[in-house]
C-alpha cells in the first residue's frame, strides 16, 4: 500500500460539491437561434447591447405585482445543492431576506440536477411546480421547449436591468435568439486535480501541471515509471468528450451547435470527436489511465486516498475540499492537492459553461414571478456572486465580482480557486465554445457513455465507437425534435 493517505472525507465532501456541477415557445416557426455576438443581450439599457425587438415577442414581466402585494410573498426554489454548497445557498437566502421585507424564499432540495429536471417535467402535468427552478446547463433547450418559463429577458427589459457586467461567455451560453432565458447563477467548468507530492517524486514540476493531451501522457509516463500504479483516473464522462471537442474548435452539433437553428445531428464522428475517444482508448490500453463510472465519485476518492495522481473534475469540488482541509480534516500531509487548467487537445477553442442557472416559472402567480425576479437579481449581484464563489469554488458570473474584497482575498489566499474563472474568461467566444443547445441532452450523453465504456472495457476501436455514438445520438435527437415539432 502507498504511503500515508488523506482521509477519504476530504474528497467525499468535494464530490458532493462537485455533483452540483452537471441542462416560452420553440415551435418550428419560432425556433430560437443563439446570439453569439460579443455584446450583451438586454434591450433595457443602452450599455447592455442590442434590442430583441423583431426577433422574439416576449411575454410581459409583472414587476408591478410585487409592489401591489399586501404582504410578504413566499417563493419556492427547487435546487440540488448539498453540504458546503447548500450551506452557502442558505446563507445567501438569509442575506436576501434580511435585505428587504417583501420576499421570502423556501428552499426545496431535489438531490441532483437530473432529479430537479424530472420532477419539473412531472410537474408540468400535475401542476406541482416551483416558482424558481435551478436547472443544469444541459437543460436549456428543454426549458425553452417546456413553454413554462418566463424569459429572464422579459424582466431585464421591463426593469432596465443592465447585463453588461455578466461574464460574456456565460451570458452567451444562456442566450438564444437574443433572449436571455435564465439568469446564470452557479457556473463551473472542468479543472485538473493532482497530487503535487507525486509530481515531485516523479521529477515533474508541481507548479506546471499538464495542459495538453501530449503533456498529460508524458506526465503519466513519468509517474508510472516512478512507481505510481494509476497516474490518471477519469470518469467515462461524455461531458469530457464535449469539452475536448470545444477545445479543438469543433461544435458538438450542426447548425452552429444548435444555435442558428434547432440541432438535427451531432458531430461526434468528426476528427475532434474521434480524437477524444482515441485518448480514452490509448491511455487505457497503455496502462496510464483507469476509468470509472460517470455517476460515481471514485475518481476523486482515488486522489484523496493516494491511489491515483491526476483526475479531471468540476472546479466546484474545490470549495468542499478547502473547507475540510481548513478544519483539520487531513490526516496525512503527504498529499498536496494541486489544481490546474483543464487539459486537452490543442486548437482554437476552449471550455464552455457548466453549472446551472435560475429560471422563473410562468405558471406562478404574477406577484411570485416578480418576487422571483427580485431574488434572482440579488443572487446574481456582484456582491453575492463574490461571496458564493469564495465559499464554493464556483466561477463568479459577474466580472465586477472579482473586485469584491471577499473574493479577492479568497483568491489571494488560495489561487487555485480562480483557475476555472481564468480559463473561462481567457478563452475565445466562438461557435464551439458557445456550447451545444440540445433537447435530449441526457439521452445523448447516455449513448456516448456506453461507447466510452465499450472502448475502455470492451476493446472497441475509437472510430467504431464514434460512429455508433453518432448513430444513437442522432436517433434520439430526431425523436425528440419530432415530439416537440422541431
Amino acid at each position: 500500500m502507498r504511503r500515508g493517505r488523506v482521509i477519504v472525507s476530504v474528497v467525499v465532501l468535494a464530490l458532493v460539491a462537485a455533483s452540483a456541477c452537471g441542462g416560452g415557445s420553440s415551435k418550428k416557426a419560432t425556433r430560437p437561434s443563439a446570439s453569439r455576438s460579443s455584446g450583451p443581450s438586454s434591450a433595457g439599457s443602452a450599455a447592455a447591447g442590442p434590442s430583441t425587438a423583431g426577433k422574439t415577442k416576449l411575454p410581459a414581466c409583472p414587476l408591478d405585482a410585487l409592489k401591489k402585494a399586501s404582504g410578504p410573498v413566499e417563493i419556492t426554489l427547487w435546487h440540488p445543492m448539498t453540504r458546503t454548497n447548500l450551506d452557502a445557498l442558505k446563507a445567501m437566502v438569509a442575506a436576501f431576506e434580511a435585505s428587504q421585507p417583501k420576499v421570502k424564499v423556501k428552499l426545496v432540495n431535489q438531490t441532483s440536477y437530473d432529479d430537479v429536471l424530472e420532477k419539473f417535467r412531472a410537474g408540468l402535468s400535475t401542476g406541482d411546480l416551483p416558482d424558481v427552478v435551478m436547472l443544469g446547463e444541459t437543460s436549456l433547450q428543454v426549458a425553452i421547449d417546456s413553454k413554462a418559463m418566463l424569459p429572464a429577458q422579459s424582466c431585464v427589459d421591463a426593469d432596465h436591468y443592465d447585463t453588461a457586467d455578466l461574464v460574456e461567455r456565460i451570458r452567451s451560453y444562456y442566450t438564444v435568439q437574443g433572449v436571455l432565458w435564465p439568469l446564470p447563477f452557479n457556473t463551473s467548468d472542468f479543472v485538473l486535480y493532482y497530487d503535487k507530492s507525486d509530481f515531485t517524486r516523479a521529477g515533474l514540476d508541481p507548479a506546471k501541471p499538464p495542459t495538453t493531451f501530449a503533456e498529460l501522457r508524458a506526465a503519466a509516463q513519468k509517474l508510472k515509471a516512478s512507481g505510481i500504479k494509476t497516474p490518471v483516473i477519469l470518469k467515462a464522462d461524455p461531458a469530457l468528450v464535449e469539452q475536448w471537442m470545444a477545445q479543438s474548435g469543433q461544435p458538438l452539433a450542426d447548425h452552429a451547435n444548435g444555435r442558428d437553428a434547432r440541432a438535427t445531428k451531432t458531430l461526434l464522428d468528426s476528427k475532434a470527436g474521434r480524437d477524444a475517444f482515441a485518448f480514452y482508448s490509448s491511455m487505457t490500453a497503455d496502462g496510464l489511465m483507469r476509468t470509472v463510472n460517470p455517476t460515481s465519485f471514485d475518481n476523486l476518492l482515488a486522489i484523496g486516498s493516494g491511489d491515483a495522481t491526476m483526475t479531471i473534475e468540476s472546479g466546484a469540488a474545490l470549495g468542499g475540499i478547502k473547507a475540510v482541509v481548513a478544519s483539520g480534516g487531513q490526516a496525512d500531509k503527504a498529499i498536496q492537492l494541486g489544481v490546474g487548467p483543464f487539459p486537452g487537445p490543442e486548437g482554437k477553442g476552449g471550455v464552455f459553461v457548466g453549472g446551472a442557472a435560475l429560471y422563473i416559472v410562468n405558471k406562478s402567480a404574477p406577484e411570485k414571478q416578480a418576487a422571483a425576479w427580485e431574488f434572482m437579481k440579488f443572487a446574481t449581484s456582484p456582491e453575492t456572486q463574490a461571496k458564493w464563489a469564495a465559499a464554493t469554488g464556483y466561477v463568479p458570473t459577474r466580472r465586477s465580482a472579482v473586485d469584491q474584497p471577499v473574493l479577492r482575498d479568497a483568491w489571494a489566499a488560495s489561487p487555485e480557486l480562480r483557475v476555472g474563472y481564468d480559463e473561462l474568461v481567457g478563452g475565445p467566444n466562438n461557435t464551439a465554445t458557445s456550447g451545444p443547445v440540445l433537447g435530449p441532452y441526457a439521452e445523448i450523453r447516455k449513448a456516448v457513455a456506453q461507447e466510452l465504456q465499450a472502448i475502455t472495457t470492451g476493446g472497441k476501436t475509437p472510430d467504431a465507437a464514434a460512429k455508433d455514438a453518432v448513430a444513437a445520438a442522432n436517433r434520439v435527437l430526431a425523436e425528440y425534435n419530432s415530439r416537440v415539432g422541431g
